[in-house]
């Protein structure tokens, strides 16, 4: 008895914690797809774009999840908490910069561009709008990555307090 309620509290954690990173990574994925659209002028945006901004965040999520199973990073546990952070942040940054780069492909690809075309327009603009990316995911990772950390050391629940309820902590 006490090994299942072991494992629904393990699942209820691990499920808020995917619901925290996709809510976080969706908000920060769709401003950037705004940004993005409204400085080239594309202007409209359909669910799709949010839909598929979603699934990214939902895989991007269960990436940083598996990386936490995994300790990625905790090789730096004996360091200050700067260097797991910026190890992390560019390892998923990277994460973004592939994700955005597949995006152009796949796209390009179903409908019906030759690769010859796909692989032009990448070269010669989408890699810039990539690193764009890269570059801007690394600096919200930095902060993402730092919370996560501190959580860590201090107690997700206190974090968790000193956030959502100020008047509950010890």
């Amino acid at each position: 008895m006490m090994i299942k309620s072991d494992l629904k509290q393990k699942f209820l954690e691990e499920s808020r914690e995917l619901v925290f990173l996709t809510v976080y990574l969706t908000l920060f994925l769709s401003s950037l797809m705004i940004f993005r659209g409204l400085t080239l002028g594309l202007g409209v945006f359909s669910f799709f774009h949010f839909g598929y901004n979603f699934f990214e965040a939902l895989v991007l999520a269960k990436i940083i999840l598996l990386g936490k199973m995994l300790h990625l990073g905790e090789r730096y546990v004996n360091r200050s908490l700067i260097i797991p952070v910026m190890y992390m942040s560019l390892v998923f940054s990277v994460f973004v910069f592939v994700f955005s780069s597949l995006e152009h492909f796949l796209f390009s690809f179903f409908q019906g561009k030759e690769t010859a075309t796909i692989w032009g327009e990448f070269s010669s603009q989408v890699i810039n709008q990539a690193f764009g990316k890269l570059l801007i995911s690394f600096c919200f990772f930095i902060l993402l990555f730092s919370f996560l950390q501190l959580s860590r050391f201090i107690g997700e629940e206190k974090v968790f307090k000193l956030f959502f309820r100020r008047d509950q902590i010890d």
